[in-house]
């Protein structure tokens, strides 16, 4: 029952997930109406998610069912998301690069073919977190279109998901068995960055930060842009 649930939450979700993307081929989200229409459209789709969700595997816990991730899952299938983690990838060793970093001193440089798994996964998972960054401030990826708004980060919406960006991260590197400490240690897993937003120094709080910034390229690259939604 559980499978032919996931299939018809694929199903409700691609409904309003086209009527959306229609709305930004047809130039009508220029409009504050068409936007108002498009983010109605999104709120639909995450109810449908969890009504379909809760009628078809009733022996679920709606509080574990991560609605936005099953509608970027649906956007985003693997081998687009492989693209995105690729660019997060070049993007993060031209900026150790720029800090005067190596791979010999930070293996995580290393080119993607020759990256350690775990690594590519943590890069991938990062891609598929794009979508819960935007919705924290009311914005959705589009495939790229002329008719959509132009998009830009703010500055506090900058700080807000890069501080996202290495809670994520933080979680991730935790539940691998990593800990804390200093030098760096691959081999024993420590890492000094594991530590709270506020205690990090600037120069590794610009890492996060400029992958942020680098959202709408990598997403230009695979051929896709964000569309921010008005207030609800």
């Amino acid at each position: 029952m559980k499978q032919g649930g996931y299939l018809l939450i694929e199903v409700v979700a691609i409904v309003f997930l086209i009527a959306i993307l229609a709305l930004t081929f047809l130039d009508i989200t220029r409009t504050r109406r068409g936007q108002k229409l498009a983010h109605e459209l999104l709120r639909q789709a995450r109810k449908t998610v969890f009504a379909a969700q809760a009628v078809t595997d009733k022996g679920a816990s709606l509080s574990n069912i991560d609605e936005m991730k099953i509608l970027h899952d649906i956007v985003f299938p693997s081998g687009i998301a492989e693209q995105l983690a690729r660019s997060i990838h070049r993007s993060y060793v031209a900026d150790e690069r720029a800090m005067g970093k190596t791979e010999q001193v930070n293996p995580s440089m290393a080119p993607w073919e020759r990256l350690p798994a775990d690594l590519r996964q943590s890069n991938i998972a990062q891609a598929a977190d794009i979508g819960v960054k935007l919705d924290a401030i009311g914005a959705v990826v589009v495939p790229e279109s002329a008719a959509a708004p132009a998009f830009a980060f703010t500055d506090q919406e900058v700080e807000l998901l890069s501080k996202m960006e290495h809670d994520r991260w933080m979680r991730e590197r935790i539940a691998a068995g990593w800990t804390y400490g200093e030098p760096r240690d691959n081999e024993r897993k420590i890492h000094p960055d594991l530590r709270d937003w506020a205690d990090l120094p600037e120069n590794v709080k610009d890492l996060d930060r400029n992958a942020v910034r680098m959202i709408p390229a990598v997403l230009h690259d695979a051929g896709f842009q964000i569309l921010r939604l008005p207030a609800s």
